[in-house]
């Protein structure tokens, strides 16, 4: 694990430096247990999602949130990037939120993200977004 761990800290010191200093929290080690071996991890940034704390991680493919370890484990979601139609972000002061529409009606809220963080992340996310999509153009029919 400690060599997967090396090798996600480059993978983010080289893309947006968000999350680095997650890399000893039990959450952290659950999100890189469920990476794919070719998958990128790009950044995590922690928020509050339905009064819950959970980390999210940006990978070339995928959202992952993982909420704060309880009792019996962490509970955790995934979305395709192709499935977020639209994100928006709402600045509080030094705080912000990330609003994220999803396919089939679904969407969550990120809230209590510190401001420059959520700009970072905000802004790979559609890059990653982009990138993702432009692979599929020539196969859509």
């Amino acid at each position: 694990m400690k060599e997967l761990s090396k090798k996600l800290i480059e993978q983010i010191k080289t893309s947006t430096q968000l999350g680095i200093d997650l890399i000893d929290t039990i959450e952290f080690q659950t999100l890189a247990k469920e990476l794919f071996a070719n998958e990128i991890l790009h950044g995590v940034i922690v928020g509050i999602i339905e009064y819950s704390t959970w980390m999210i991680g940006l990978t070339d493919r995928r959202l992952i949130l993982i909420k704060k370890a309880e009792l019996y484990g962490s509970e955790i979601r995934q979305f395709g990037l192709e499935e977020i139609l639209n994100i928006k972000l709402e600045t509080q002061g030094y705080k912000a939120n990330l609003i994220f529409d999803l396919a089939k009606d679904l969407g969550f809220k990120i809230t209590e993200i510190n401001i420059d963080n959520s700009r970072i992340f905000g802004r790979k996310l559609v890059n990653n977004m982009e990138l993702w999509n432009s692979n599929f153009v020539g196969y859509l029919i």
